[in-house]
């Protein structure tokens, strides 16, 4: 899977990734204040909860309008929607990715 990202990442504009940076790195703040789910996209909301998310948002790869930031250990996947950037998915590990908020 981090194969696959890293190729498909390879195509993608870096000048996306400040935004896409700043919406994951509010989400992680959020998350570390009990808030976090104002933030995730209308499908992850249905069962949201505030992950455990250890750290501050790392290494980030784009793909058109998808996104993942790499959060300690864990990932959270964003998509770009008309509004902005939004979580999809967050707490997430291992191959196939099993979140705690969502999905990729």
């Amino acid at each position: 899977m981090i194969a696959l990202l890293a190729l498909l990442a390879a195509g993608c504009s870096s000048a996306d990734e400040p935004d896409a940076r700043a919406a994951a790195e509010k989400y992680v703040s959020a998350a570390q204040n009990g808030q976090s789910c104002a933030l995730v996209a209308p499908r992850a909301a249905r069962d949201c909860t505030d992950p455990r998310l250890d750290g501050s948002v790392g290494e980030m790869q784009l793909w058109g309008d998808e996104a993942v930031a790499a959060v300690g250990d864990k990932r959270v996947y964003l998509h770009r929607f008309s509004e902005g950037w939004k979580v999809t998915g967050a707490g997430c590990s291992g191959e196939p990715a099993e979140c705690e908020v969502g999905g990729p």
